[in-house]
């Protein structure tokens, strides 16, 4: 098993790969979690480097942005965004009790992935939550493509459609949208890393003309959704 530092560190530089090599990408990917917000008083649990806190930010959310990685809260620091950065383990945030009931909406966008007791994490995010409120979650998905990568980058497990929507409705919530998302990264994921076993991707994403054609691609999925992708986003309300 690798330590725990090795896992974020490599986690961290698939991150900055991502943010040099994939921009586009990125921001598309933003843009449909944003969407699926409500309110404005905003909890991103798993914030890691800062970069959709920085997003969110401008575009006009209050932001309580939380990591367990002190290292990734540093680094999120160091962008001057206006936002209030918690060191927190979201498995075990039920003694934080002065993020009870604050927010409209909680974010969690490939965070579940990382952590061993994603009920517990739900549940715990749920706590945050106004009456109401809205959990967006993002992860990866098909199990069959679960990789050394995953691994390297601190995954524990990829979801299946129906497991997430169980483990969020166990919670007490009511699951109102779901969705795959990025089936080129779907395509890619399963050659570069199931067939070809590599452990790096966007950092091998050099070529920006890469970027934009995976950028009109996406365009296209925000038009039409498709029955698999390489991600799987939910909304779902605070029931009970």
């Amino acid at each position: 098993m690798m330590a725990r530092d090795s896992v974020d560190y490599a986690g961290i530089d698939e991150l900055e790969a991502a943010e040099r090599n994939l921009q586009r990408y990125l921001r598309r990917k933003i843009e449909l979690l944003m969407s699926l917000l409500e309110g404005k008083q905003i909890c991103e649990v798993g914030c890691g480097t800062g970069t959709v806190t920085h997003f969110l930010w401008r575009k006009g959310y209050q932001v309580v942005a939380c990591d367990i990685s002190e290292r990734c809260l540093n680094m999120a620091k160091k962008r001057r965004t206006e936002a209030t950065f918690v060191q927190l383990d979201i498995c075990k945030a039920k003694a934080s009790t002065e993020l009870s009931n604050r927010f409209d909406s909680v974010l969690m966008s490939n965070l579940l992935e990382h952590v061993l007791a994603d009920d517990e994490a739900l549940i715990n995010a749920k706590s945050f939550l106004r009456n109401r409120g809205v959990l967006v979650v993002l992860v990866p998905t098909f199990k069959t493509l679960f990789s050394e990568l995953d691994m390297q980058i601190g995954h524990l497990r990829r979801y299946s459609k129906p497991d997430l929507l169980e483990k969020v409705k166990e919670a007490g919530f009511k699951v109102e949208y779901s969705r795959y998302w990025d089936v080129l990264g779907l395509v890619g994921w399963l050659v570069k890393c199931r067939l070809m076993k590599s452990t790096r991707v966007s950092q091998d994403l050099q070529n920006p003309i890469f970027d934009k054609i995976y950028d009109r691609w996406l365009s296209i999925e925000d038009r039409v959704i498709l029955p698999f992708g390489v991600n799987l986003v939910v909304k779902a309300r605070k029931v009970k």
